[in-house]
């Protein structure tokens, strides 16, 4: 066949192009490695400022970061010393890296500004480079790729809907939800909706013989639900509760015939129908009459039984209550943990409350203050963001005053910073959060769990590393 000379020298002219022009997923490649270690190098500097100003917990939170996007980079592993053997840099498990801010509180406070400052810059032109990576991948077809960048980019700018949009967030009102709550509450909402809505119950139950309450009641498989509410919106209580149990019996992987018991539920109006519960039903007097009637709810063991009320809440909150309770009975039945401790009993109701109802509203912990500039803390939507925001700055709560801190020591930061090691266990750990839940119920203390369970030095070591989730994650 023969091929007129034009058309001879474009095929080959096309050929040769083709042949000489990079690889685009390669390319993309090429220029994130660069990327990753110029950033990396960006999160030393930071880092050594941070150890200059004894800022030593802010400073392992840089150097860790730079080593984990470049495992090359030598200036990160001297920081954190490391030690050069064998012809190779390896962890020095015998070196004690500094992890504790040091100085005067006024101090530490304006080198973690100044520490801001110089992050923020740094932050920015990361973020830029990370989505101009994106966009370039993302018109070249490279869908994974774009996604990797953009991940990163959102690592550095959490403000950026193209970042979210582009990891596959999706916007609940004005908040943004991460793929993995979007897809949760999904399957949440629709177990809530299959679960079983019990049977309507008309005699007269002992607590309206004993309050003169009229109460409309309802009867599950593993539910006795009463409430001043209207029948309908008691089969959403009973739906709520048995969707709770199953989920409880999934993430902690129990046979269905585990923890058969009855929980009884009764849902009322105002205080003084709490009041009169308390004295008419509960037998309750003097002072402890006074500390039950100043909270929002009552509960006992043997027959396991709660009482809420909803004051001047909408219905939202008895959902929330509802399953609030139910996992606090079968957490307790399941692990019998002693003196189990606050962040831990509380956390775990919130992670499923987070998931199920996407409330916080059973009032254990002051969400609405906190001691880092009195932000509220009540929607569920910004924890996430809050706490990144903390763990960015380095003010984050310190692990210890979150792990060994009484339930009235935890505000809004602590109270969170506790669901959030709850999710990060539960989510990345779980074989090891079993490990230390039975250590737990064995009587270890908690430090000694922590470490034997999770195999690290103490709680600093665990504090690193679920930083690094949030960062990453959050």
């Amino acid at each position: 066949m023969r091929i007129a000379l034009p058309a001879l020298l474009l095929f080959v002219s096309s050929a040769m192009a083709s042949a000489q022009a990079p690889d685009a997923k390669k390319d993309f490649e090429q220029k994130l490695k660069a990327e990753n270690a110029k950033t990396a190098a960006a999160h030393v500097t930071l880092g050594k400022f941070c150890t200059g100003k004894k800022l030593h917990a802010a400073a392992l939170v840089d150097y860790r970061r730079a080593l984990w996007l470049d495992p090359n980079c030598t200036d990160a592993k001297r920081a954190l010393l490391w030690k050069f053997e064998g012809g190779a840099w390896v962890v020095d498990p015998a070196a004690k890296v500094p992890d504790v801010n040091e100085g005067k509180p006024e101090a530490i406070d304006k080198a973690l500004d100044e520490y801001a400052l110089k992050r923020r810059a740094m932050m920015e032109k990361a973020a830029k480079a990370y989505s101009d990576l994106a966009e370039s991948a993302a018109k070249k077809k490279l869908a994974e790729e774009a996604k990797a960048a953009w991940k990163l980019a959102l690592f550095y700018d959490d403000s950026s809907d193209k970042a979210r949009e582009g990891c596959g967030w999706v916007k609940d009102g004005t908040a943004w939800v991460c793929p993995a709550d979007v897809e949760a509450r999904a399957a949440e909402e629709k177990r809530i909706k299959a679960a079983d809505a019990g049977k309507k119950v008309d005699d007269a139950s002992d607590v309206e013989e004993k309050t003169g309450f009229r109460l409309a009641k309802r009867t599950s498989e593993h539910f006795q639900l009463e409430g001043m509410f209207t029948d309908g919106e008691m089969q959403t209580l009973v739906r709520t509760c048995e969707a709770a149990r199953q989920a409880f019996f999934e993430t902690f992987e129990l046979p269905a015939d585990a923890l058969n018991f009855p929980v009884r539920g009764v849902f009322i109006k105002t205080k003084d129908d709490h009041k009169n519960f308390l004295v008419k039903f509960a037998g309750l007097s003097g002072r402890e009459l006074d500390e039950e009637n100043a909270m929002s709810g009552w509960s006992k063991y043997s027959p396991d039984t709660f009482e809420v009320r909803q004051g001047d809440r909408d219905f939202t909150l008895m959902p929330d209550w509802a399953v609030h309770n139910a996992i606090e009975f079968y957490w307790a039945r399941q692990f019998s943990i002693p003196k189990c401790p606050a962040w831990l009993g509380d956390g775990i109701p919130y992670w499923f409350t987070y998931r199920m109802t996407k409330t916080a509203l059973t009032s254990c912990v002051n969400f609405g203050t906190s001691a880092e500039g009195a932000e509220s803390w009540e929607d569920v939507l910004d924890w996430r963001a809050l706490t990144k925001d903390l763990v960015r700055s380095g003010h984050s709560p310190a692990i210890r005053d979150v792990l060994d801190g009484p339930l009235n020591s935890l505000d809004g930061p602590k109270g969170v910073k506790g669901w959030s090691l709850v999710d990060w266990m539960i989510t990345t750990r779980k074989k090891e959060f079993f490990a230390f839940i039975k250590e737990l119920a064995d009587g270890a203390a908690q430090e000694d769990a922590v470490k034997k369970a999770f195999v690290v030095s103490g709680y600093a070591e665990l504090d690193a590393q679920w930083a690094a989730y949030v960062m990453e994650n959050y």
